[in-house]
């Protein structure tokens, strides 16, 4: 999963404790198989945790910042879906509900990081257009 795989990358460059989130259980259930796999076993602070969160929820950011934080980073990537996906693989079947259920604004982005940053952290977005077929949007929009 895309939380997985940063989760892993931040760990592996030094980082401290790492918490990677994801308002998916499937995303959370594979990003805590690639973490354990593919991170250290323990980095500066104890390694990686996976726990779920929905970005558009302002009490669970503020409940895990509570939990957790304050955070010195807050790394966000594919965390806004402004319109439904479209491509090959949102056509399989449940995919267009699965596509509805993840659909947010950058609005609520932008809330939850300034909830999530509260103590100082530097926040860094990555935000991709997920509104053209996967194979186009690799390729920068060329056909």
């Amino acid at each position: 999963s895309g939380c997985g795989a940063l989760a892993v990358l931040l760990a592996r460059w030094g980082c401290g404790r790492v918490v990677a989130t994801d308002a998916s259980l499937k995303a959370l259930e594979l990003a805590g198989a690639n973490t354990r796999r593919h991170a250290p076993a323990e980095s500066a602070a104890g390694g990686v945790e996976v726990r779920r969160l929905d970005w558009r929820d302002l009490d669970g950011c503020r409940a895990l910042r509570e939990e957790l934080g304050p955070f010195q980073a807050v790394v966000a990537s594919d965390v806004v879906l402004a319109a439904l996906p479209v491509g090959a693989m949102w056509r399989r079947p449940g995919a267009e509900a699965l596509a509805k259920g993840a659909a947010s604004s950058p609005d609520s982005l932008l809330d939850a990081a300034k909830e999530l940053a509260q103590g100082g952290a530097e926040v860094f977005l990555a935000v991709a257009n997920r509104a053209g077929d996967a194979r186009c949007v690799a390729r920068g929009g060329f056909p």
